[in-house]
């Protein structure tokens, strides 16, 4: 149904239909929703210029309907009414008991849904996600491994000391709840693309938290502590002064200073030339002597030497003995090794010791609330950057430890 009613200057409506309650104002060419005295029939009302109102009979809609619409703002939620977006397909909140996918509920609370906006990661990083069978326990162990931003607080120059605290995040952003390790390192360069060239003089400690084992380089035949070698108070026997220290295959022995130690063979240096004998010991403790071959009768000391054979496998060189013999032969066991005697000279030279350095990296282990300490010895002027390693390979460098 439809009808067309004259109006006063008011706006106020006049006519057979009766709205209930106060009658509606309209300015012209606005619109209003009005109901008969019965509420069983609802009309659009629409004033026009001229005064006139034209009212179309709405069955459809009940009046409750029409009430949703009542005083609406686009964009702006309100209760019990209709929801309409901005121009710009915008609404100011909604607040919803529950958000499904497809059919299936979206579980994470809103509080772990906000986590997110403090990650870096991008939208397609996030959408790799989308084809994992990863489970949301397995996932939720991220949370426990040490993969946030972590931070390194770095003190003041103390002199020879600065004190470095180390708080380890998890992968929410928060501080770690309980005990994680990782890799760390010394660098010269900023950017952590260096290891130290050289450890500090003092080295690296842990202070009140946290525990920082030392990673070494990998070493597999190395003496390590020299033997101090000599010739014996028997002259025709040589001897070692102190304990040696030495590694084999990368497992570490010792030898205690030995004397009366004997040649292996009868090794012969022929009259007035040169020769070296090179002294070696085994995992056993076992010492023995190698030459390049017998007789040596090198015309001088030099080359002798540049003859003298490593030692052989399974074997470390404690050092050599190089023979400069006089009239006559000379042969080892037999003839003394006094100077001035048997030979012109034997001289005793221990091989270089391998130095452990200082510790230029270190597996850490922090306290239960993520705290690690570290203190920094220097007694010069340096500059380094500590560096930790992430267990996703991501690098995290410190400010600059310097020591002016």
């Amino acid at each position: 149904m439809s009808a067309t009613m004259r109006c006063t200057n008011t706006g106020r409506i006049r006519g057979p239909i009766t709205v209930p309650g106060t009658a509606t104002a309209l300015a012209p060419g606005e619109s209003a929703i009005v109901a008969a005295v019965d509420n069983t029939s609802t009309y659009f009302a629409h004033l026009k210029g001229s005064g006139y109102m034209t009212f179309e009979e709405t069955a459809d809609l009940s009046v409750t309907e029409f009430g949703y619409l009542d005083g609406i703002t686009p964009g702006t939620v309100a209760a019990n009414k209709a929801v309409i977006p901005t121009t710009g397909g915008l609404v100011n909140s909604m607040d919803f008991t529950e958000i499904k996918k497809g059919g299936v509920a979206i579980e994470a609370t809103a509080t772990e849904i906000n986590k997110l906006a403090g990650l870096s990661t991008t939208e397609a990083e996030l959408e790799k996600l989308a084809g994992l069978a990863t489970t949301t326990a397995e996932l939720g162990k991220l949370n426990l491994a040490p993969l946030g931003v972590h931070t390194i607080g770095v003190g003041a120059d103390a002199g020879t000391t600065i004190a470095l605290t180390i708080q380890l995040k998890n992968a929410a952003g928060g501080d770690m709840a309980e005990r994680a390790s990782l890799y760390a390192y010394l660098s010269d360069d900023s950017t952590g693309d260096s290891i130290a060239a050289t450890a500090p003089s003092g080295g690296v400690a842990v202070g009140a938290d946290g525990l920082a084992i030392p990673v070494t380089p990998a070493l597999t035949n190395a003496l390590l502590v020299d033997g101090n070698l000599a010739i014996d108070s028997v002259a025709e026997k040589f001897k070692t002064g102190q304990t040696s220290a030495f590694l084999i295959g990368g497992v570490s022995h010792t030898k205690a200073a030995t004397t009366a130690l004997v040649f292996t063979a009868a090794h012969v240096i022929t009259a007035l030339k040169f020769g070296c004998i090179r002294v070696q010991i085994n995992a056993a403790g076992t010492v023995s002597t190698k030459v390049v071959g017998t007789p040596q009768a090198y015309d001088d000391a030099p080359t002798a030497l540049a003859a003298l054979p490593a030692a052989d496998a399974g074997n470390v060189s404690l050092g050599h003995i190089a023979i400069e013999n006089n009239a006559g032969d000379w042969t080892a066991n037999t003839d003394d090794l006094t100077n001035a005697s048997d030979v012109t000279t034997a001289a005793f030279t221990d091989s270089t010791e391998t130095p452990i350095a200082g510790a230029k990296a270190w597996m850490l282990t922090s306290e239960s609330d993520g705290d690690i300490d570290l203190v920094v010895t220097e007694a010069g002027a340096a500059t380094w950057y500590l560096v930790l390693v992430l267990p996703n390979g991501k690098r995290i460098v410190s400010g600059a430890i310097t020591f002016a």
